[in-house]
């Protein structure tokens, strides 16, 4: 009697545990499902690099552009860029996309703000690969004047990128001296870039890679 109790009980405590069990296991597929749904969407806030160093490291990387960006505490034009034009879908998306961007506060880290020559907040320098400066200036406040920016800056890159990548004819040599009295002259080789065709930010993309990934964010 007893026996047959027992085992009642247990196949009444699987049947508990079962239930719990499917329960469980359905919420699970529910949130991987929405994780998903999320991770396939574009993201709504703009990637930030974590410092100066792995921004650099990934601008050099994958030949795309640097946007750093100066902030400041206190600073009422850079809470009104953020609200009207970096919170803005396609700022972000153009952003994580063809650029690596870091944000600095200029109020805290008053010396990186020196380096690039920033006196005044809100304002954006743009660096390429190399090194060398692209733009820099007071951020505009209207979206649209915003993204014409950042168009011009990913031609510019382009452009620089591919001038780069010319290979460098050597100048003739002297195969024997200057008549006498007469000034030895060298021509002056310089590569040009081709003429840019297709949309202004196509061969940023094709050199871009896994940015993402040079952050630690994984793939856009």
């Amino acid at each position: 009697m007893d026996s047959a109790r027992h085992k009642v009980n247990y196949i009444s405590k699987l049947g508990t545990w079962n239930m719990a069990a499917r329960i469980c296991l359905f919420w699970l597929m529910i949130a991987l499902m929405c994780g998903w749904m999320l991770a396939a969407e574009p993201s709504n806030t703009i990637r930030w690099a974590p410092d100066m160093a792995t921004a650099r490291e990934a601008s050099a990387k994958y030949k795309v552009p640097l946007l750093v960006h100066f902030y400041g505490d206190g600073c009422l034009p850079c809470r009104t860029l953020e609200d009207r034009v970096l919170s803005k879908p396609e700022v972000v998306n153009t952003l994580n996309k063809f650029f690596i961007s870091i944000a600095i506060n200029a109020t805290k880290q008053p010396q990186i703000a020196a380096e690039f020559g920033v006196h005044s907040w809100p304002t954006d320098v743009f660096v390429g690969p190399d090194g060398q400066t692209l733009h820099r200036g007071v951020c505009p406040q209207d979206i649209q004047a915003y993204l014409s920016v950042l168009q011009n800056v990913a031609v510019m890159n382009r452009d620089r990128n591919v001038l780069l990548a010319q290979p460098t004819k050597a100048a003739p040599s002297q195969s024997s001296p200057a008549p006498l009295g007469q000034p030895v002259t060298q021509q002056s080789v310089t590569a040009s870039a081709p003429p840019a065709t297709g949309s202004p930010t196509d061969s940023v993309a094709s050199n871009k890679g896994s940015v993402a990934s040079a952050l630690g964010v994984g793939d856009l």
